[in-house]
């Protein structure tokens, strides 16, 4: 049961991607910490630590204050560790 709520969670993400594929040929689209937090469920300082161990992508400076990281490569980390964990069940 949760390897077929996952694996539908990785198709959603794989149709998101598509989407956002299509979408991101016109205009690049960006996270901002906030919304990382939010949609990661952790505190902006594990996000850090896991960027500075090399375990999630680095954001990008918009400018001196403004730090964003771009949703394909948020979109595929997540996708990436769904499907790790569900190879780890197996």
């Amino acid at each position: 049961m949760v390897s077929t709520k996952k694996t539908a969670m990785v198709e959603v993400l794989k149709k998101a991607n598509e989407k956002k594929k299509e979408a991101s040929s016109i205009t690049p689209y960006f996270y901002r910490l906030p919304h990382l937090k939010q949609r990661l469920g952790v505190s902006g300082s594990t996000i850090w630590s896991w960027i500075k161990q090399g375990k999630f992508p680095p954001g990008i400076s918009l400018s001196q204050n403004v730090t964003a990281w771009d949703a394909q490569a948020v979109d595929r980390w997540c996708a990436d560790r769904i499907a790790a964990s569900q190879k780890e069940e197996v």
